[in-house]
């Protein structure tokens, strides 16, 4: 018996080294004879190599210059272009590029992430004796194509005796983007999706463009800026104000406590005022208060620019400004792990406070803000308690969701100034940010920091937006 128990355990013993050979081969193998399975992704050691390289790696425009960068690709690839600002110049999928404004850009051809680049410095351009004038901008829907909208280009001639309208001029037109926007023969652009392109117009002898943006709805009342709010998380859609938005008789009705609002509003330089009575129950009497806040309870990807925000009434303790809590990644992750753009810019809010209450945010998750002016007060003259945070109540980021940065963000306390960074400061980047307790360093820090070209700034009157000019 003893004889055989031996055996059994020798054979097991060789049978063990054979299965650990066996494995040891494998993983000695070289990558060409690698046992991986195919569906794994290879590994950037036996990746192919690709060349990728630009006609031109400087390019010096003036503004409304219009040129092509050809990308040479070795083995041949599609090619994806971007642009690192697309106020500064803007790359049409074939590489066509408009010169929009002066500074620089940087345009990049990618070939399944072999990248080349090709730097674009744009001059301010002077009125030559022959120009082309058109709106810089056009608004349109996607909803159906009844939304047309035609180009109204001009042509100048400018000499020692003025300026002559030249007649019978005329202009080519072409579409950085058909999948965003289309453009006829005489300059007719029919909205085709969501988005932002540019419309470049050729004269004789210059070039102007139209930046065609499409949104998901115009805004006009204030019913309709609430019909903004009725669905969640939709992330995609986009909307614009025609007009100033009078909240005065209107309750501002979110209709919930906790809409998730995660869309792109462009205020066109307008406002929103006269909010003064808020819906204090969701459903009955017998339901909680709502939360006050001009976005609701939580915003994710929202992108809010270009509006104001006046005579904003807060009524109770339970509130802030924009939203109760602001991140970047939506809260059940139905959009997936991807995070999305949150951000204010050009904001310009005065908001007045029955009882203390939250600044213009109480819980940041992630987010931005640049060239914000805010002016927060009491309805009766009275300090801030001790317990008032006037930009962010709590700041948690710890989902490592990437840098909050605070640009050019001045906030007028009206009796007193606080914002104490807690539980932690991690991820937050503040530049040129500051937060004033006196008007005269309100209109001081306004008048140093805020951007000129979009905000009326006076040594008197409280900063107002005026628009991109």
């Amino acid at each position: 018996m003893k004889k055989i128990i031996q055996s059994a355990i020798a054979l097991i013993a060789a049978i063990s080294m054979c299965l650990c050979a066996a494995s040891c081969g494998k993983k000695g193998q070289s990558d060409g004879e690698s046992s991986k399975p195919s569906s794994e992704p290879i590994s950037e050691s036996v990746r192919e190599n690709i060349s990728i390289s630009l006609n031109e790696t400087t390019h010096n425009a003036v503004e409304d210059d219009v040129f092509n960068l050809t990308a040479t690709v070795t083995p041949a690839r599609s090619v994806r272009w971007s642009t690192s600002d697309d106020k500064i110049a803007a790359v049409s999928s074939s590489g066509r590029v408009i010169a929009k404004k002066a500074g620089t850009a940087i345009i990049t051809a990618d070939a399944d992430g072999f990248k080349a680049t090709c730097e674009v410095i744009v001059a301010a351009a002077e009125k030559n004796e022959y120009y082309v004038l058109t709106d810089k901008t056009a608004y349109l829907t996607a909803i159906g194509t009844a939304n047309k909208k035609t180009i109204n280009a001009k042509a100048y001639l400018s000499d020692e005796n003025g300026e002559t309208e030249l007649t019978g001029e005329t202009f080519k037109f072409e579409s950085l983007d058909e999948t965003i926007a289309t453009v006829s023969e005489n300059g007719e652009i029919t909205p085709v999706s969501l988005g932002t392109t540019e419309i470049i117009v050729s004269g004789a002898k210059a070039n102007a463009y139209v930046t065609a943006d499409v949104y998901t709805a115009a805004i006009t009342t204030p019913y309709e800026w609430l019909d903004m709010f009725k669905e969640d998380e939709k992330h995609e859609d986009r909307y614009y104000l025609e007009n100033d938005i009078d909240f005065n008789g209107v309750t501002y009705d979110l209709g919930r406590d906790v809409p998730i609002f995660s869309a792109e509003v462009n205020g066109n330089y307008h406002t929103v005022k006269n909010v003064t009575e808020w819906r204090d129950k969701r459903y009955s009497d017998s339901m909680k208060d709502a939360y006050q806040g001009l976005f609701g309870a939580d915003v994710f990807g929202m992108r809010l620019k270009n509006i104001s925000f006046k005579n904003i009434r807060f009524t109770k303790s339970d509130c802030a400004v924009i939203c109760d809590s602001m991140r970047m990644h939506p809260g059940n992750y139905k959009w997936g792990d991807k995070l999305y753009e949150t951000k204010l810019s050009n904001v310009n809010i005065e908001a007045i406070y029955a009882v203390d209450g939250s600044g213009l945010i109480k819980t940041l998750y992630g987010g931005s803000m640049e060239n914000v002016f805010a002016y927060l007060r009491k309805s009766d003259g009275s300090q801030f308690g001790s317990g008032f945070n006037c930009v962010v109540t709590e700041d948690y980021l710890n989902w490592q969701l990437g840098t909050s940065e605070f640009a050019n963000v001045i906030v007028y306390v009206d009796g007193g100034t606080k914002w104490e960074k807690r539980p932690s400061s991690i991820g937050i980047s503040l530049k040129d940010s500051y937060i004033s307790a006196t008007r005269q360093d309100a209109l001081y820090r306004a008048f140093t920091t805020l951007n000129k070209n979009v905000w009326k700034l006076s040594e008197k009157n409280l900063p107002e937006l005026k628009g991109d000019l």
